[in-house]
């Protein structure tokens, strides 16, 4: 095979033999732009032939278009991105999306979807079928990470059941909210989303070339660069590969921590072969799209896509995260923990405050007054020094003590025991006899008295 005077084709096949025929080097190689995505791509309504929701009808004009990096023009049924045109406003408004309350295998979106597969690109397209995402309206998706695969000839079902998460933020935890990436408008963050932003700023910063044709991702990254061609430019792909290089191994590290409210759909998928005379007869009788493989008996050749989205339960799993320990809760236990162990409580401390405070002001007391109760404790009162004797040449002192007469000691008798209780019953009876015989005579004296005086009276 003659490789010409073509150096980065040349390098480009090496490189495809060192990978052993890594279809993602001839992808990067030949990937056409966004605007040759755009033009040449499938369009919607050759894409999407059929649609009903819960039994309504609907159409390629339900679905907001976008690029992706692995595989092309896109379509999202229920996107919280879409825009349509207002008739009556002349305006371009935004257009809310819908919501359900069915579930069951009878409910949910049914579409038919026409893979054209016999104009499939060759080297940019090594398998047939569609990449399915099911996600939140104000999410981005990624198929290259997440997603499952529908090929074509089989009726795909798809059960969904939803799971939501709520972790717990600062301090207790680490989690972001949201992020504004479309068009200054918030929408739902991802861990994902942050990392591939991250990495296409860095490659767009330091290679001066970019990977992702996401519009609705690298919303306010610099524009107007050309893709990363091996072919093209050699120089700014061995960038490129470095920088990857190195966010994989850890060198270079983004902030991307979990979300604080993130929604999960567990998916749980059954196929069938479709029957092609129940297609056939339908055919007949409505205006339907059925597919142009219903009279194919190879697979390989198939092309329709018939897919069935519901979900299985109304109710949802929720997972919420909560601190282990709050203020509040640290606070109660400490005082908890205190009253357990001490006894302690507010009042209890309002006393030893007072304690506290009693002792100190009667321990200043006592230090200041110590020396006079030594004097006190020592008996003298006052030390007088007299003249010396002229005639002997002594001096005398005279010491004066005081002493403290202790308070007399008073004994009490102990009182007379008492008498039985005949004996005490005996001495009041004659007691009381004794009293009557003098009290009678002593009345019998005074009234003699008062006779012998009112005789007096009369002689006078």
């Amino acid at each position: 095979m003659d490789l010409g005077n073509n150096k980065s084709f040349r390098e480009l096949v090496q490189s495809l033999r060192r990978t052993h025929g890594d279809p993602s080097v001839m992808q990067r190689a030949f990937t056409p732009s966004v605007e040759e995505i755009q033009q040449y791509g499938i369009k919607s309504a050759q894409f999407i032939t059929a649609c009903t929701l819960d039994d309504a009808k609907c159409s390629h004009q339900d679905f907001y278009q976008w690029q992706s990096d692995g595989y092309g023009n896109c379509f999202t049924f229920n996107s919280g991105f879409r825009y349509a045109w207002n008739q009556a406003t002349g305006k371009l408004e935004h257009v809310k999306p819908n919501k359900t309350r069915t579930f069951g295998s009878k409910a949910g979106l049914r579409v038919t979807l026409n893979v054209d597969a016999g104009h499939y690109s060759s080297l940019l397209t090594p398998d047939v079928g569609v990449r399915v995402v099911v996600h939140p309206t104000d999410q981005l998706p990624f198929p290259e990470e997440r997603g499952f695969s529908v090929v074509p000839g089989f009726t795909t079902a798809v059960g969904i059941s939803r799971k939501r998460i709520h972790r717990v933020g600062p301090p207790h935890g680490v989690c972001r909210e949201f992020a504004e990436f479309f068009g200054g408008r918030e929408l739902r963050y991802t861990t994902t989303a942050c990392q591939k932003r991250c990495v296409e700023h860095a490659i767009r910063t330091k290679c001066q070339c970019m990977e992702s044709v996401n519009r609705d991702l690298t919303m306010g990254l610099t524009r107007g660069l050309a893709r990363c061609n091996p072919l093209v430019n050699s120089t700014a792909d061995r960038c490129r590969q470095q920088v990857k290089s190195q966010f994989s191994r850890g060198k270079s590290t983004c902030d991307c921590p979990p979300a604080c409210l993130e929604d999960r759909y567990e998916k749980a998928l059954s196929m069938s072969l479709p029957n092609k005379h129940y297609y056939r007869i339908m055919r007949n009788f409505t205006d339907e799209f059925t597919g142009t493989d219903l009279c194919e008996s190879d697979n390989i050749s198939n092309s329709t896509i018939r897919l069935q989205v519901y979900l299985e339960d109304p109710s949802f799993e929720y997972i919420h995260e909560s601190p282990a320990y709050s203020v509040e809760s640290l606070v109660s236990n400490i005082g908890g923990v205190m009253g357990l162990c001490l006894g302690l409580s507010a009042l209890t401390l309002v006393e030893m405050a007072e304690y506290l405070v009693e002792l100190t002001v009667s321990g200043w007391s006592n230090w200041r007054n110590r020396g006079e109760r030594a004097a006190n404790r020592s008996g003298i009162k006052r030390v007088e020094v007299l003249p010396s004797d002229p005639s002997t040449g002594m001096q005398c002192v005279t010491i004066i003590h005081t002493f403290e007469r202790p308070p007399p000691t008073v004994v009490e008798e102990p009182p007379p025991p008492k008498p039985p209780q005949a004996e005490r019953e005996a001495q009041t009876k004659v007691s009381l006899t004794f009293f009557g015989k003098r009290k009678l005579r002593a009345k019998k004296v005074a009234d003699a008295k008062k006779s012998r005086s009112k005789r007096a009276h009369k002689r006078r």
